[in-house]
Protein backbone atom coordinates (compact mmCIF):
# COMPACT_ATOMS: atom_id res chain seq x y z
CA UNK A 1 0.00 0.00 0.00
CA UNK A 2 2.71 2.67 0.92
CA UNK A 3 4.39 2.47 -2.85
CA UNK A 4 0.88 2.36 -4.62
CA UNK A 5 -1.53 4.07 -2.57
CA UNK A 6 -3.99 0.90 -3.30
CA UNK A 7 -4.97 -1.54 -0.28
CA UNK A 8 -5.61 -5.25 -0.87
CA UNK A 9 -8.68 -6.66 -0.82
CA UNK A 10 -9.27 -7.95 2.76
CA UNK A 11 -7.92 -4.52 4.07
CA UNK A 12 -11.18 -2.96 2.53
CA UNK A 13 -14.00 -2.51 4.75
CA UNK A 14 -16.47 -5.29 2.17
CA UNK A 15 -14.47 -7.82 2.33
CA UNK A 16 -14.92 -8.90 6.05
CA UNK A 17 -18.68 -7.79 5.94
CA UNK A 18 -19.77 -9.13 2.60
CA UNK A 19 -17.26 -11.35 0.20
CA UNK A 20 -15.83 -13.39 3.18
CA UNK A 21 -19.41 -14.58 4.64
CA UNK A 22 -20.37 -15.08 0.42
CA UNK A 23 -17.31 -17.24 -0.21
CA UNK A 24 -18.28 -19.24 3.38
CA UNK A 25 -21.62 -20.06 1.83
CA UNK A 26 -20.50 -20.69 -1.27
CA UNK A 27 -17.71 -23.60 -0.09
CA UNK A 28 -20.69 -25.33 2.21
CA UNK A 29 -22.98 -24.96 -0.96
CA UNK A 30 -20.41 -26.70 -2.82
CA UNK A 31 -19.40 -28.91 0.13
CA UNK A 32 -22.79 -30.18 -0.04
CA UNK A 33 -23.12 -30.55 -3.94
CA UNK A 34 -19.63 -32.59 -4.12
CA UNK A 35 -18.91 -33.94 -0.91
CA UNK A 36 -15.63 -36.07 -2.29
CA UNK A 37 -12.97 -33.53 -1.35
CA UNK A 38 -15.07 -30.73 0.09
CA UNK A 39 -11.27 -28.75 0.75
CA UNK A 40 -10.42 -28.42 -2.73
CA UNK A 41 -13.79 -26.44 -3.13
CA UNK A 42 -12.17 -23.98 -0.27
CA UNK A 43 -8.69 -24.13 -1.28
CA UNK A 44 -10.04 -23.11 -5.28
CA UNK A 45 -12.18 -20.22 -4.06
CA UNK A 46 -8.72 -18.31 -2.53
CA UNK A 47 -5.45 -20.29 -4.40
CA UNK A 48 -6.19 -17.72 -7.27
CA UNK A 49 -5.58 -14.61 -4.95
CA UNK A 50 -1.87 -14.53 -4.43
CA UNK A 51 -1.14 -15.56 -8.03
CA UNK A 52 -3.30 -12.67 -9.64
CA UNK A 53 -1.97 -10.20 -6.98
CA UNK A 54 1.40 -11.45 -8.21
CA UNK A 55 0.31 -11.14 -11.97
CA UNK A 56 -0.93 -7.43 -10.95
CA UNK A 57 1.68 -6.44 -9.12
CA UNK A 58 4.79 -8.11 -9.70
CA UNK A 59 7.05 -8.36 -6.69
CA UNK A 60 9.69 -10.81 -5.08
CA UNK A 61 8.89 -14.06 -4.33
CA UNK A 62 8.67 -13.28 -0.60
CA UNK A 63 5.58 -11.28 -0.58
CA UNK A 64 3.92 -14.10 -3.09
CA UNK A 65 5.01 -17.08 -0.28
CA UNK A 66 3.45 -14.35 2.30
CA UNK A 67 0.06 -14.23 -0.07
CA UNK A 68 -0.03 -17.74 -0.53
CA UNK A 69 0.46 -18.34 3.83
CA UNK A 70 -2.42 -15.25 4.15
CA UNK A 71 -4.56 -17.49 1.32
CA UNK A 72 -4.01 -20.61 3.54
CA UNK A 73 -5.13 -19.07 6.88
CA UNK A 74 -8.05 -17.49 5.29
CA UNK A 75 -9.21 -20.65 3.72
CA UNK A 76 -9.35 -22.23 7.01
CA UNK A 77 -13.00 -21.16 7.97
CA UNK A 78 -13.92 -21.76 4.37
CA UNK A 79 -12.54 -25.84 4.29
CA UNK A 80 -14.16 -26.03 7.89
CA UNK A 81 -17.39 -24.64 6.28
CA UNK A 82 -17.23 -26.67 3.41
CA UNK A 83 -16.73 -29.94 5.45
CA UNK A 84 -19.49 -29.25 7.02
CA UNK A 85 -21.78 -28.97 3.53
CA UNK A 86 -20.35 -32.32 2.57
CA UNK A 87 -21.30 -33.71 6.30
CA UNK A 88 -24.16 -32.32 5.80
CA UNK A 89 -24.92 -33.93 2.29
CA UNK A 90 -23.83 -37.75 3.29
CA UNK A 91 -25.91 -37.74 6.57
CA UNK A 92 -28.61 -36.77 4.59
CA UNK A 93 -27.59 -39.52 1.51
CA UNK A 94 -27.16 -42.39 4.31
CA UNK A 95 -31.02 -41.52 5.58
CA UNK A 96 -32.12 -41.31 2.41
CA UNK A 97 -30.90 -44.54 1.59
CA UNK A 98 -31.92 -46.54 4.85
CA UNK A 99 -35.53 -45.29 4.89
CA UNK A 100 -35.45 -46.61 1.21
Amino acid sequence: MALTGEIEAWDGPWYWMVTFPVLIVASAAMGYRAPGRPWLWALGLVAPVPLLNQLHWPSGAGEFVLGVVASLVVSIPLIVCAWLGAFVRRRKDRRATSEA
